[in-house]
């Protein structure tokens, strides 16, 4: 996959790579090494070093850490905490904010 991820990516194509950090069937660490290996092997800057991000907590002014990000040009990795590969279904905030920065080219500051 990492072929085809690196071709997609020098043709200019948006690419996102996420990984929940309680996934056991696909853990993060995993999804990392994935990560960086085609971020190495296609001489991929790194254009956002990584950092938290956050999405609304109970209190407007109290925001909640939803995971970390990174990117590599047009490739970017996200993590969630506290929730598996089925990120939309557990973490519909984080998700839908995921998706909202990556279709509108945002951060996810």
């Amino acid at each position: 996959m990492s072929d085809t991820y690196g071709f997609l990516i020098q043709q200019g194509y948006k690419v996102i790579y996420y990984s929940g950090d309680a996934d056991t069937m696909c853990p993060t660490d995993n999804a990392q090494f994935f990560f960086k290996s085609v971020t190495k092997k296609f001489n991929l800057p790194n254009t956002v070093v990584k950092r938290p991000w956050h999405i609304p907590g109970l209190f407007p002014d109290e925001p909640q850490t939803a995971g970390f990000y990174e990117d590599y040009n047009n490739f970017r990795f996200i993590t969630f905490m506290g929730v598996g590969h089925m990120v939309p279904q557990w973490n519909r905030p984080g998700g839908q904010k995921m998706f909202n920065s990556f279709i509108h080219n945002l951060t996810l500051d």
